[in-house]
């Protein structure tokens, strides 16, 4: 097994925000809930098992992620969380589900 890469994509929602909170979320927000998953990640797992990577599509456009532009223009709302090229999750950064998905990865039981 190599690493587990986990991507969090953010950027404007069409529409405004979605996510749990019931506010109008920034990017700030986003990038704070991404920065609570690193810590979190990095006091369970080492280096070597997760790899994390932040990516502002408001920055480099989502044509680079063809697959996110497609959640994204079927109605999923930003954050959305890629694990392992797989989206997995959308509209929060989830790191209960997250750390749930990254240890089935790790016993042989993710799908």
């Amino acid at each position: 097994m190599g690493r587990i890469l986990i991507e969090v994509f953010d950027g404007i929602n069409m529409g405004g925000c979605a996510c749990s909170c019931g506010n109008e979320c920034s990017l700030a927000d986003v990038k704070g809930e991404y920065e609570a998953l690193v810590k979190a990640i990095q006091e369970e797992y080492s280096e070597e098992v997760v790899e994390t990577r932040y990516i502002d599509t408001t920055r480099e456009g989502l044509a680079k992620y063809p697959v996110v532009a497609r959640l994204t223009t079927t109605g999923y709302s930003f954050p959305i969380t890629v694990i392992n090229g797989k989206p997995r999750l959308a509209g929060n950064v989830h790191i209960a589900s997250i750390f749930e998905i990254i240890n089935e990865i790790i016993s042989g039981e993710y799908r």
